[in-house]
């Protein structure tokens, strides 16, 4: 994993000329890299399999919030619990502001490696438009650019992912009909045999 990982920086210049080496380290787990223009923050590079990861937590959460569960609102972990057991009604502003598509939600669209670096400029800015851009290399997509700004946003997610999968759903790894089954027995007090699991792992 390299999300979460401390964060290292370099110029376009230094990413551009040595692309190669980054995508590298990003695939052995070193990472994530920060790529600063005018010193300013342009684009933040992570494994290719964690905006995958993402992705699906991001696809889980939109089931929720259609259901009208916002564990987003939270302020801290131990509001998630009352959000989830549906005792906080979101206002329609709270959904339209959080039920929006994010960038790391858009489809691939992978690059190769020479081209991103005659085209670097470039693509950086089509990051900074909120388009993510995927390296390519050996065939394989290996690093994905996103936003600062949507690196912020992961972040920030991270501990809500984490109460969930405590309480027994991997959002990166579930169904419609598996989190409607995990919500059911949530709100009745069944403990999901999972969390349990989860708990045995942590301990």
């Amino acid at each position: 994993m390299t999300v979460g990982n401390p964060m290292q920086s370099m110029g376009a210049r230094e990413a551009r000329d040595n692309l190669r080496a980054i995508v590298e380290d990003i695939a052995d787990e070193r990472g994530p890299f920060l790529i600063l223009r005018d010193a300013q923050a342009m684009a933040v590079l992570i494994r290719h399999e964690e905006a995958e990861r993402w992705q699906r937590i991001d696809r889980a959460l939109w089931h929720l919030h259609g259901m009208r569960i916002l564990p987003e609102l939270a302020h801290a972990s131990a509001e998630i619990e009352a959000i989830v057991r549906g005792q906080h009604e979101p206002t329609t502003a709270q959904l339209e502001a959080i039920d929006v598509v994010h960038d790391i939600g858009h489809f691939v669209r992978p690059i190769g490696i020479s081209d991103a670096r005659q085209r670097f400029a470039e693509v950086l800015d089509e990051v900074g438009a909120g388009t993510p851009r995927t390296l390519v290399t050996g065939g394989r997509l290996v690093a994905t650019l996103i936003r600062p700004m949507e690196y912020d946003r992961l972040m920030g997610l991270s501990r809500m992912v984490a109460w969930f999968k405590m309480h027994g759903l991997d959002l990166a790894d579930t169904t419609d009909e598996a989190m409607l089954a995990w919500l059911h027995d949530f709100r009745a007090g069944r403990r999901p045999e999972s969390a349990d699991d989860a708990g045995s792992a942590i301990a």
